[in-house]
Parts: C-alpha cells; sequence; structure tokens
C-alpha cells in the first residue's frame, strides 16, 4: 500500500507540471470542465492499476498513462504529440534542476532511489518553476504560442530525445557517490549548456514558422492588392462605358422615336431592351453591401463565367474584421467553390450573408464531383486531401483567431458541399445599419 500511495504521488506531480505546461503555452481544445473529470479518472486509474504492477517499474509506463490522458483532454493527435513534446522538455528541465540540487546537497543518485520522500522533494522544483511562469505570464498578460508544423515537431521531438539520453547518461555515472567534485560540476555545466542550446533551438524554429506564416499572409495581402487593382480598373472601364452611353444616349433617344413613328413594333422592342441589357451589364453583378466581398465576388463570376451563382443577403460595408481576414475568408472559401462547381453538370454557387446578433453568418453552398476528405473528424477540401495548399486550414485558423465558428457538411443526397461560417462581433454596434 505505501508503494501505491507513494507511486500515486509522483504521478500526480508529474500530470499538474504537464497540465502547468498546457495553460502555459494555451494549447487548443482543452475544455477546464473535462480536464478537471480526465485528470480524477487517470488518477483513479493510475492507483487502482498500481495495486497489482508497479508502472513506475515499466519503461515508460507513467508517460504512456500520462500521454493517453492528455489525448482524452485534448482529441486531437497533432497537440496530444505537441503535450508529449512538453512533457519530454519538462523532464529535461527536472534532471537540470536536479543535477544542481543534488551538486549543492551532496545527495546522490543512490540515496534519492532508496528514500521516497527526498525523491517526492526532487520532483517539487520544476513545479514550482512551472507555477512561477504562470503568475507571470497572468500578471504580464504574456502569451505565448506554439504554432508549429510537423515537420518542425519531428525535429523538436528527435532534439529532445537526443538531449533527454545525454542527460541522462551523465547523472547516472556522475552523481554516485565516489565521483569526483570536478566531474560532478562539468556534468552541470553540460546540463545546462544543453538546456540553453535547447531554447536557442526552439527560438530559431520559431522564427522559422514565423517566417513562414508571414510570407503566406504576404501572399494573401499581394492576393487582395491585386483584386482592388483590378476592381479599381473595373470601375474606371464602367465609368468610361457609362459616359459613352450617356453620350449616346440621344441618339438611341432618337432612334427609338423615329421606329416609333414608323411602327415597326418589333424593332422598336428589339432596340429598347438592347438598351436596358447594355445598361444592366455596366453596374456589378453583386451586391453584399461590402465593397471588398464584392470585388472577390465579382472576380470569382469573372473567372468562372460557366458558373451559375446566386446570392441572398446583406452586410455593411463598415466591418471590425481586417481587409487581411476578409480576403482570406472570402477568396478561399469562393475559390474552393467556384472550382468544385466548375467541374460538374450543375456548376452551382449558392452563397447567403447576414446579419446575426452584431455577428456574420456565412453559409456557401456548391456542387460538387468528389467526396470531400475527411480528417479527424471534419471534412477538408479534395485539394487538402491530396496535400494541395492550405486554403481551408487558412481560413480555420482565420476564424479561430476571430474566435468564429466554422463547419463543412457534404450532402450526399444533392452532391453539394456547405461550408458555415460565424464570426462573432463583426459588425460594429453602432455601424450596423450603415452600408
Amino acid at each position: 500500500m505505501e508503494n501505491v500511495i507513494f507511486d500515486t504521488v509522483c504521478y500526480i506531480i508529474e500530470f499538474i507540471k504537464i497540465l502547468g505546461a498546457l495553460a502555459i503555452i494555451e494549447i487548443e481544445g482543452v475544455s477546464s470542465k473535462r480536464t478537471f473529470v480526465i485528470s480524477l479518472l487517470s488518477i483513479l486509474f493510475f492507483m487502482s492499476v498500481s495495486g497489482f504492477i508497479r508502472l513506475t517499474d515499466i519503461l515508460f509506463g507513467v508517460t504512456f498513462v500520462i500521454i493517453l490522458s492528455i489525448f482524452m483532454i485534448i482529441k486531437n493527435n497533432k497537440n496530444t504529440f505537441v503535450a508529449f513534446i512538453i512533457y519530454m522538455y519538462i523532464c529535461i528541465i527536472d534532471m537540470v534542476i536536479n543535477s544542481c540540487i543534488m551538486y549543492i546537497t551532496h545527495v546522490g543518485t543512490e540515496q534519492i532511489e532508496s528514500d521516497k520522500l527526498i525523491y517526492i522533494l526532487f520532483n517539487l522544483p520544476t513545479l514550482v518553476v512551472i507555477a512561477v511562469v504562470m503568475l507571470v505570464k497572468k500578471i504580464a498578460h504574456i502569451r505565448f504560442s506554439f504554432n508549429l508544423n510537423r515537420y518542425n515537431l519531428l525535429i523538436l521531438f528527435i532534439g529532445g530525445a537526443a538531449i533527454s539520453l545525454y542527460i541522462t547518461s551523465l547523472q547516472l555515472f556522475a552523481f554516485s557517490d565516489t565521483t569526483k567534485r570536478y566531474v560532478k560540476i562539468a556534468t552541470i555545466a553540460a546540463s545546462v549548456t544543453s538546456v540553453i542550446f535547447m531554447i536557442v533551438f526552439f527560438r530559431l524554429i520559431q522564427s522559422e514558422t514565423k517566417n513562414q506564416n508571414l510570407k503566406r499572409e504576404n501572399i494573401v495581402i499581394n492576393h487582395m492588392l491585386e483584386i482592388q487593382k483590378n476592381y479599381y480598373l473595373a470601375l474606371i472601364q464602367q465609368e468610361n462605358a457609362t459616359r459613352a452611353f450617356r453620350h449616346d444616349l440621344g441618339h438611341h433617344f432618337f432612334s427609338l422615336s423615329a421606329l416609333y413613328k414608323m411602327d415597326k413594333k418589333e424593332e422598336f422592342e428589339n432596340y429598347f431592351f438592347s438598351i436596358v441589357e447594355k445598361y444592366n451589364n455596366m453596374s456589378n453583378k453583386t451586391i453584399t453591401g461590402n465593397n471588398l466581398i464584392d470585388v472577390i465576388i465579382n472576380e470569382m463570376i469573372n473567372n468562372y463565367d460557366d458558373v451559375k451563382f446566386t446570392k441572398k443577403g446583406y452586410v455593411p460595408n463598415k466591418l471590425s474584421i481586417s481587409d487581411l481576414d476578409i480576403c482570406t475568408i472570402f477568396s478561399n472559401i469562393l475559390k474552393n467553390a467556384f472550382e468544385a462547381a466548375e467541374k460538374t453538370e450543375e456548376k452551382k454557387v449558392n452563397l447567403f450573408i447576414g446579419e446575426k446578433n452584431n455577428g456574420i453568418l456565412i453559409a456557401l453552398k456548391n456542387s460538387t464531383s468528389k467526396i470531400p476528405v475527411m480528417k479527424a473528424g471534419n471534412y477538408v477540401s479534395d485539394k487538402e486531401g491530396n496535400s494541395h495548399g492550405y486554403g481551408i486550414r487558412n481560413v480555420k485558423n482565420c476564424i479561430d483567431k476571430l474566435e468564429g465558428l466554422f463547419e463543412m457538411e457534404y450532402a450526399k443526397e444533392d452532391n453539394t458541399v456547405t461550408v458555415s461560417i460565424f464570426i462573432l462581433n463583426a459588425i460594429p454596434i453602432n455601424d450596423g445599419t450603415e452600408a
């Protein structure tokens, strides 16, 4: 029973460490209520199993239970892998801190292993460090980011595993009772150097990720500038066409008057409706109320002129969303919709856009010839399923940043895909009725 209590206390300490680290970096998908329930069940499970098998004697036994519990909390493969990497680096910090304490207190590894109280005390300093970091983060309003791609996560995993093996090997030989003092100092120096290298390495990977994100943002900005340029060129052409139409309007009236006097009814109607059609073609095809959204929609209509597009709804021209975010969301979902619809017989794209509780509600439906690929319980575009581009992923990241909702559904009965988006607080309260 003593071993069960001891192992459970150690497990709780390790579990709190990783939960604290997850709280520091604010990893997605962590619910407080779910975390509490699963943590409690995890501790009870560990205690029950420890009555029959000592998981601490099994290689990675404790780690396996912790990571399994974290996976149940997060419900996301990538974020669980992130949690595992975080826990690995927590263990490295544990070892470095323990090296320093062992040197100061003259306590060897044999004494730590044989004395349960000392073992627990040596596991507490990292917990204190995590608590201090959380407190500083809260007071200074610091926000940490861990948004790395799979390649960089793999590099961090391999690097962490190598550093862990290196420091563990050093400690096993350096902190026995017979080891000389200078060997212990050298071991501490090597361990601290490894942590410094780890921090620098992590910062380099973060910088690389930031540069990649900036490159993607730059692509979106360039695209936005391009469609705005096309929009202003179209306005110039429209203005020139309007002037020419007004210039010829007197001639048209004269010709219509002559046809009417000659009682040429059919010619009169054909001429009249041709003038009306010319006038209608000079105006914008789509009006949502927002200039930038109209520009993006008109660009899609011009590029995919064989696709039948319908639109319902209205939003104000002035929104609380940046032009960059508007371009990211609408350019990607509309391009995916038009590209998919063009490959079908129906060739249909339907858009609803409107206001709801100071937010924007978007529903985009298009015909499709392919079933979208499902990943992690969610549909993604067939392009992403074949490792092409980052369209839907960029939209999801943008919606998450705006604290909105994103959903993609496939309807088998009519072979359509519907993208539903709701963006909170997208409409300024005082300007909700402005055009």
